[in-house]
């Protein structure tokens, strides 16, 4: 299957925003054990966006972002 190529005019309006966030993440050395530099950048992308953050570190010290994102009154998804 061959990838298509769209014109920037007829791309989502969030790839943009979406291609900036992926820059930011990439431009970031992240090397086993050292991966706070990283989980920053998504948390900050994470908070930027309105989704509240908490940070955990597992049992053998590697970091977690783990982000909310509410879908407002009713059933959760799950």
């Amino acid at each position: 299957m061959r990838a298509v190529r769209t014109k920037p005019e007829t791309r989502p309006n969030w790839m943009s925003p979406l291609r900036i966030a992926l820059r930011s993440l990439v431009a970031v050395r992240s090397y086993p054990g050292e991966e706070a530099a990283a989980q920053h950048v998504c948390a900050g992308w994470l908070e930027a966006n309105g989704m509240p953050v908490t940070y955990q570190t597992t049992r053998n010290g590697q970091p977690n972002v783990i982000a909310t994102i509410e879908n407002g009154p009713g059933r959760p998804y799950s």
